[in-house]
């Protein structure tokens, strides 16, 4: 039995695979129907606005979508589907290219790429997935081809890159992680990396990258690429973004999965060290010992690599979606566990992979019962406005966060990654629910400093019109102020 799962699969089996992993994976986030977010205004007004954030190639595909109308249009889930299909198509390609070998254990450890809890947050997103997945999508393809002409080997893997940072620019550091995995892989077989081929690698990523910043600084003006650097305090900062992110990928998954993955990881270090030291003597000249002793520390320099473009950032924003580069952190293990036991990396893939879908199912159990009972709050704040003379005739603007729903706190408490996703409605999400929902004279502004303070200063000096454990509505000046779940302890 376990020999044939490690035993060679055709290019049309291992695309059959993949795409069932990819599906068991992504089908219940698809099926539980929730608007996430961005969604609920773009499935709205037709927004678009990733050009704005350095996104440019994310509002093509929805010209695509919507016949070059420049908006984006509600077809999902068209998007997540193809997403679907796009995942799969990378799984089987990088189970050949990276373990040389296709089989069922090599499919299922590439599928790690995309199969972990956090890029589940990329999935939720009706509009935005498939942007994310093809941002991985290009860099795994760019470091894993090969030309035989070096001109055209070159120019289309700095496409590739450049694509993948106009699609989402956080995922193209994976070109570099993935060629960090091929070095320590072809080292670990006492295969020579050749200094050209990192040099030529270093240069297509420079080349990317200067020309994307070229390209961002002369079409928007975007603050959220502001550095830390900027800032006299940067070190505290620093120090933030950090603990931020060992908070993250610490909750990515539950703990018998997580210990998984650190033995997995110390396991991979030995391997690797064992495999360089049997063949030290095949290491001619400075460079390659040096090389081969420096990626003994591989999973570090994974890890430094997969946060080193959003922690300098001055505003981070450390959610599950930015981590889409935390699959090929884990996958360095399978990778290297493979050098010593086909059978072993099976193990650690398919236990992990098991736990990831095992999340998806959870997350979106909890999804689903949060947005359907955020959509009866919204519901019956609506009618407690419309029911009441003087609210009626007054405008709305909500604050706060809603209180979590009983099955999501629930699952939460077994996967942390839960609650790292699921998202309760708020001040905003309210905003566009209750216009849905056909309320009028809805207000609401990114400035919320002022706006709470108004709010505070209105219900600290009256009481409130209707309360209840989840929301609370104070009018003053035809002007209703609603508190979602919990309101200030200044409130009467």
């Amino acid at each position: 039995m376990i020999n044939n799962l490690t035993s060679h699969i055709t290019k049309e089996k291992g695309f059959i695979i993949s795409l069932l992993l990819s599906t068991l994976f992504a089908y219940p986030i698809i099926n539980s129907g929730v608007y996430y977010i961005d969604d609920l205004a773009r499935s709205q007004t037709g927004f678009l606005g990733w050009k704005s954030l350095g996104r440019p190639l994310a509002d093509y595909i929805f010209y695509f979508f919507s016949f070059k109308s420049r908006q984006s249009v509600d077809v999902s889930p068209l998007p997540q589907l193809i997403s679907i299909l796009l995942m799969a198509l990378t799984i089987n390609f990088a189970s050949d290219k990276l373990f040389k070998f296709r089989s069922i254990s090599s499919v299922i450890g590439s599928s790690l790429i995309f199969l972990n809890p956090l890029f589940l947050h990329n999935l939720v997103y009706r509009y935005d997935s498939l942007s994310m997945v093809l941002s991985i999508s290009s860099c795994i393809f760019a470091s894993l081809t090969s030309f035989n002409n070096k001109k055209i080997d070159f120019i289309i893997k700095s496409v590739l890159i450049f694509s993948s940072l106009c699609l989402y620019q956080v995922s193209a550091v994976c070109f570099i992680m993935i060629c960090l995995i091929i070095y320590s892989l072809s080292l670990g077989q006492g295969i020579k990396v050749e200094v050209k081929r990192i040099i030529t690698d270093l240069v297509i990523v420079l080349s990317s990258y200067g020309l994307y910043f070229i390209l961002i600084k002369a079409t928007t003006n975007n603050s959220r690429s502001e550095t830390i650097f900027t800032q006299d305090n940067w070190t505290q900062l620093l120090m933030v973004n950090l603990n931020k992110f060992i908070n993250l990928y610490s909750g990515a998954f539950h703990r018998p999965i997580e210990a998984l993955i650190l033995i997995a990881t110390i396991a991979s270090v030995a391997i690797y060290t064992f495999c360089i030291i049997n063949r030290r003597n095949e290491f001619k000249g400075y460079i390659q010992k040096t090389l081969a002793i420096t990626l003994v520390l591989n999973p570090i320099l994974l890890l430094v690599a997969s946060i080193s473009t959003i922690v300098i950032l001055k505003e981070s924003l450390i959610l599950p979606r930015i981590a889409t580069t935390f699959g090929i952190v884990i996958l360095y293990s399978a990778c290297m566990l493979q050098l010593q036991s086909k059978k072993i990396s099976l193990f650690y893939s398919a236990l992990v992979v098991f736990g990831s879908i095992t999340i998806s199912f959870a997350l979106a159990a909890s999804m689903k019962d949060q947005y359907q009972k955020d959509l009866l709050l919204v519901s019956q704040i609506k009618s407690s406005i419309e029911d009441d003379d003087i609210l009626s005739k007054s405008k709305t603007t909500a604050f706060g966060v809603a209180r979590e729903s009983l099955v999501a706190h629930n699952n939460a408490k077994i996967f942390p990654v839960v609650s790292m996703i699921n998202s309760r409605v708020y001040d905003g999400t309210a905003s566009i629910m209750l216009t849905r929902l056909g309320l009028t004279g809805v207000n609401f502004s990114f400035d919320r400093k002022k706006w709470m303070e108004i709010a505070i200063s209105v219900c600290s000096a009256n009481k409130p019109r209707v309360e209840n454990s989840d929301f609370s509505i104070y009018n003053s000046e035809k002007q209703n102020f609603v508190f979602l779940g919990k309101r200030p302890t200044q409130c009467l």
